[in-house]
């Protein structure tokens, strides 16, 4: 989850490769206009994002999603290596890490309020789609 040194920054990615995390932070107009609280919210969309990420063993030994809200979409859009097993997220590189999902949607809940472009709500982005 992000640290509150990343808290200013409106897009974020973190990967994970070969062992090692690189995380990516901008800010600026063109960073918030890609920020992952500026993008659709498609439910199915999101799901299988999460699914495609799920190591094939991780099945044999974790719960399925529940469903994914605006939050932890956002979450899973930042965290490229993140998918979510009941109500929490796990990390394909290292299935047995864990947070929860109330930790992601209060921590991203707040980054909502703060990076999501003022047109854009909820009730909106759902109407949308």
């Amino acid at each position: 989850l992000r640290s509150n040194l990343l808290q200013e920054y409106p897009q974020v990615r973190a990967v994970a490769a070969g062992g090692r995390y690189t995380v990516t932070a901008r800010r600026g107009p063109a960073a918030a206009a890609a920020s992952a609280f500026s993008w659709r919210y498609d439910p199915t969309a999101v799901a299988a994002m999460s699914r495609e990420r799920t190591p094939p063993e991780a099945p044999l030994l974790l719960q399925p999603a529940e469903q994914i809200c605006e939050e932890e979409a956002a979450f899973l859009e930042e965290n490229r290596q993140a998918f979510k097993s009941g109500d929490a997220f796990h990390f394909a590189h290292a299935p047995w890490r864990s947070c929860t999902g109330e930790r992601v949607r209060s921590c991203y809940r707040a980054l909502a309020a703060k990076h999501r472009p003022p047109t854009a709500t909820n009730k909106q982005r759902v109407l949308n789609q």
